[in-house]
């Protein structure tokens, strides 16, 4: 009950980085506890890094400045060490499923132009965890706009246990720039999870309940008798009551 780091996983490695706080000078005791009810054979491979984690450059992540003690990560790789992948989002509507593991993060982009802004979207993402997770897992889901979002730095976020997790922005705050999705486990357990993007264009007064709405393109399709971008614009009054078939009026 008693330490300053600890890996509860249940995996067959476990792996320990204690470089923050930065290491201050004493002796470090590492305790090997086998909680089951046979002998347990291990290894144990001690290192010592000049950069976070080394760069995790045994798994061609990123590379280490021995001089500046900063982290060069590889395409894809994000955060100090390089540990966390950066997979980009297509629009209007992108999937992900991948694994997570114990306290690792995962992120994701999202281009939002000028265009799109102008033109009133939405945008939300849902998080489900795989039904073979064990119960009760620790999953947190943050968005920054134009930088990688943490637990202390992030403008929109949901946290609880549960196995789904949903934000949205609405188009009033969807600024243009780069929006990153921070996915994070929390806890101590492995699972899978599915991520699904959406980037919802605003119809205009959602096409007046007379049409129906492009999500893609923004534009309305109306109803026969309804017109306007909006399909507020009754024909049936315009004309009188008549009907005109084969006749474009000028509105």
């Amino acid at each position: 009950t008693h330490y300053d780091f600890a890996d509860f996983s249940t995996q067959l490695t476990h792996a320990l980085d204690i470089s923050r706080p930065p290491l201050q000078t004493g002796t470090y005791y590492l305790g090997v506890y086998a909680y089951g009810s046979q002998n347990t054979a291990y290894s144990l491979t001690p290192r010592l890094y000049t950069c976070p984690n080394d760069c995790n450059v045994w798994n061609n992540q990123g590379v280490c400045n021995p001089t500046t003690h900063v982290c060069a990560c590889n395409p894809g790789w994000t955060l100090s060490d390089c540990s966390a992948s950066v997979t980009p989002l297509a629009q209007p509507v992108s999937y992900f499923g991948a694994p997570l593991g114990p306290l690792k993060w995962m992120y994701f982009e999202l281009d939002i132009s000028q265009s799109q802004y102008n033109n009133d979207v939405d945008y939300q993402v849902t998080v489900n965890v795989d039904g073979t997770a064990p119960p009760g897992v620790a999953l947190n889901v943050y968005i920054a706009k134009d930088r990688f979002p943490s637990a202390t730095d992030f403008d929109y976020y949901s946290t609880r246990n549960g196995d789904e997790q949903s934000l949205s922005v609405c188009s009033s705050v969807l600024y243009p720039g780069t929006w990153r999705i921070g996915v994070q486990n929390y806890g101590y357990q492995y699972f899978n999870f599915t991520l699904r993007s959406d980037v919802i264009v605003n119809c205009p007064h959602q096409c007046s309940n007379h049409g129906s709405c492009n999500l893609i393109t923004g534009a309305c399709t109306c109803e026969p008798g309804y017109a306007g971008n909006d399909c507020s614009v009754d024909l049936g009054v315009v004309l009188g009551g008549r009907t005109s078939v084969g006749t474009a009026v000028g509105l």
